[in-house]
Order: structure tokens, then sequence, then C-alpha cells
């Protein structure tokens, strides 16, 4: 397998395993309680070694999508299904998933349940919009369901209201095209869970933002050639601020906001880089 990384003295090469070991201790100081270092790590190697490309990615890019892994709490990769790691080139990059948006949602405190599902053309459905808006689906578990035409999402709020999004597959297909893994990664591989990672991204536009949502959708961005800006991380700001103006820390907040959503944490040590992006390497 490929990719290492230099020291600074050039004395010794890293792997990609003994670069993410002795970085475990930096790792574990951002890690949510839920998940341990170890686990992340594994299961990040586990993802390396299934996917022959993102054994040609730098050292770094991996490192990077791990410790962005670890200030989200989700799992790069692995059967839960919260985040893939997709290689460009040999850059590798982290692309956020249904279950993960989904876990970020339920972790915030402010839902109490979020689930997106997809109808086929072959069942029946009610969407109705206005004063009285209904909203009715029968999905069908066997036989030929037909084509899927709408992806939907419905999240119930802690304080019990409801909100539903829907979008149409051509909808999630114009999505699809704008970002640089529409033709590779889980788009290909998984695209019923994209399609609902999909409409769900666009729901919490309308629901309780935390820090940690307002995070994986900027790192969710940097996969579009032309990311939308729906201004939820600067809005998330704005309200942090203006709740502390009396105070006249507005500045402050602000800054405080931009730390907490940089993706690399800074405490996380600098990563020495690759003594050339493009050579073969150990990963293990």
């Amino acid at each position: 397998m490929t990719t290492q990384i230099t020291k600074s003295n050039g004395s010794k090469q890293l792997s990609v395993r003994e670069l993410f070991e002795s970085r475990k201790t930096a790792i574990a100081e951002i890690l949510p309680k839920h998940l341990s270092p170890d686990r992340l790590i594994k299961v990040a190697l586990g993802a390396i070694a299934k996917t022959p490309k993102l054994q040609q990615c730098t050292a770094a890019s991996l490192f990077n999508c791990l410790v962005t892994s670890a200030e989200l709490g989700l799992e790069p990769g692995g059967a839960l299904g919260h985040a893939y790691l997709v290689p460009y080139g040999t850059n590798a990059q982290l692309i956020i998933g249904y279950r993960g948006f989904v876990e970020l949602g339920r972790r915030s405190g402010r839902l109490s349940q979020i689930e997106a599902h997809i109808i086929y053309e072959k069942e029946k459905y009610t969407i109705k919009r206005g004063l009285t808006p209904e909203f009715a689906h029968e999905p069908m578990f066997g036989g030929d369901r037909g084509k899927p035409i709408i992806v939907y999402c419905i999240a119930r709020l802690a304080d019990g209201g409801v909100h539903i999004e829907a979008m149409s597959v051509e909808d999630v297909e114009k999505i699809r095209a704008r970002s640089r893994s529409k033709d590779h990664g889980p788009w290909v591989t998984d695209w019923e869970e994209m399609a609902k990672k999909t409409v769900v991204r666009r729901a919490f536009k309308y629901l309780p933002m935390s820090s940690e949502i307002a995070k994986a959708i900027e790192v969710d961005d940097e996969d579009f050639v032309e990311p939308e800006k729906d201004a939820t991380v600067a809005t998330f700001a704005e309200e942090i601020a203006a709740s502390m103006a009396p105070t006249g820390g507005v500045q402050r907040a602000k800054e405080a906001v931009r730390r907490k959503l940089e993706i690399i944490d800074e405490t996380a040590p600098e990563i020495p880089p690759p003594s050339d992006a493009d050579a073969p390497a150990e990963v293990f």
C-alpha cells in the first residue's frame, strides 16, 4: 500500500498507521466521550485498506479527515455509515453521510427524531401545502415499486413541532451534479443514502442549529464545485454574537464561533508536510 509522511528532521518516514497512533493523544482531546481514539483510528485504517485509491492519498490529507471526524464525533467509514473517505487524486476528502447528519441532529438535543425516506412511483402518497398541510406515504415492501421520484425528511422537534422537507429526484440529481464525487464514492455505491442525506441537509436550514451541524455543513460544502451558500454558519455566529451584545462581547463571540468551526482544532498538533505528495509509500 502507499502513503507515508516524513518527520520534520527527515530521518524517518511515518506510515499512516504510525502517524495516526503518534497523534492519538491530541485526537483524544477533541473526541466526544462516546467515541474512543482507538476505535476512530481502527475504522479509518479499515476504510483506507479497502479502497486502493485512498492508499494513493497523502498522509496529511488522510490525517485532516481523521481530525475532522474526531471533532464531529463521526466514524469515517465502517458499518455505521456516518461519513465516507473519498479520494480526489492524492487528496482525501471527508464526506458526511445521511446517518452522520441524523446522528448530529439527535445529539444536538433539539430534535426528538429525524428520518428520511424515498417514495417510488408505484407507491401511494399525498403531499399538500398551505394553511392545512397534509402528508402521507404508503410504502410498498415487495414487488416492483418503480423508480424513485421523491425524497423526504420528517423532523420532530423537542418542543413537539414537526418539519417536513421533500425534494424531487430531479432536484437531488441537480445537487449531485455539483458534487466532485458524483461519479464515484457513495453517490455510486450508496445512492439512496446520499439522496436522503441531501434532503436532511436541506431540512436543517429550517431546524434549530448546533455548532456541530453547522460545521458538518461547512465540511460538506467542500465536496461541491459550487457550494450552495445558505449562510447557516454565518447566521449561527451572528445569533451567538447578538445574544452577547449586552455584555459587549460581540467580537469575542464571533471569534469563539469561528474557532469552534475550524476544520482542524487549534489544539491539534501541526502536521509535517509529506516529502512528496505523489510518492508511493507504506500505509501500514
